[in-house]
């Protein structure tokens, strides 16, 4: 995964922001998922197609969090929210 990919959420999730967490649901399979903590901040800009290396410009620049920090815990959430299949890349 480079710092420049870009992700989206796929057409099949469908989502709204209740009370300080996002709620998503992957019509595909009928599954809910919640993101909450910092999971909305960073949603927002996944649905905007945002590229890493911005997001962790982002996250740094509104949270107490270093860079290393902040790229290893986005990468990892990055990666359970695709094997969930509930974003894309949209470098293609």
């Amino acid at each position: 995964m480079s710092d420049k990919s870009k992700w989206v959420a796929n057409k099949s999730v469908v989502y709204c922001e209740l009370k300080g967490s996002v709620a998503l649901l992957d019509t595909n399979r009928n599954v809910y998922f919640s993101l909450d903590g910092i999971g909305p901040f960073l949603w927002n800009y996944l649905c905007e197609g945002i590229d890493i290396k911005t997001l962790c410009q982002e996250v740094t620049s509104n949270f107490e969090v270093d860079d290393l920090t902040a790229k290893n815990d986005i990468s990892a959430l990055i990666k359970k929210l695709a094997e969930a299949d509930l974003i894309r890349s949209s470098d293609n």
